[in-house]
């Protein structure tokens, strides 16, 4: 009979054991973010060099305005119909201004310096060169318009760069337009 009891009576089944994964899932990464700032916290600071402390204090570069005039040519393609005249100012930065302003040839246009000087000497005559062959290659239609004078401002920049600050002393910021004459 005991046999039959067993038999009836079903097999004790050991209770289903609780997941502990999703607990698991939780601490871990509290206790990663926790230790990552902790360990954030203990470490020594960095210590970069300090840059050297210079008795010179650090000059910045200084705007300098200069003017080229009276710049005529005839156009391509045109027959010497067309003709364009141009009078710019330029406006350029430098850390060397008085070594750039020598170099250039920059004089004031009258005693109290109160205008903005014309270039001259062999640099201001290689500029003008450069434009005036800039100019006479171009025809009226590349002229005309605002996007057209903009490009042309573009290229007189670019084509002086090297001929104003051979030496990389220099940058032309800006060039303006003070008068244009398409004919």
């Amino acid at each position: 009979m005991a046999d039959k009891d067993q038999e009836k009576a079903p097999a004790a089944e050991p209770a289903p054991k609780k997941k502990k994964l999703p607990l698991f899932m939780i601490v871990v990464p509290v206790l990663s973010a926790a230790a990552g700032v902790g360990v954030t916290f203990m470490l020594p600071k960095s210590h970069a060099p300090k840059p050297e402390e210079t008795t010179e204090a650090v000059k910045p570069p200084e705007t300098i305005y200069f003017r080229i005039a009276d710049v005529k040519t005839n156009l391509a393609r045109s027959g010497g119909t067309h003709f364009c005249g141009l009078d710019l100012t330029f406006v350029f930065k430098t850390k060397e201004a008085d070594a750039v302003k020598a170099r250039l040839g920059l004089a004031p246009s009258d005693a109290k310096g109160n205008e903005i000087p014309y270039l001259g000497g062999p640099v201001g005559a290689a500029a003008r060169d450069r434009i005036i062959m800039l100019l006479a290659s171009k025809g009226i239609e590349d002229l005309e318009g605002r996007t057209q004078k903009e490009l042309l401002k573009m290229e007189i920049k670019s084509e002086l760069q090297s001929v104003l600050f051979p030496e990389n002393d220099g940058t032309i910021e800006f060039i303006h337009f003070n008068d244009i004459l398409l004919q």
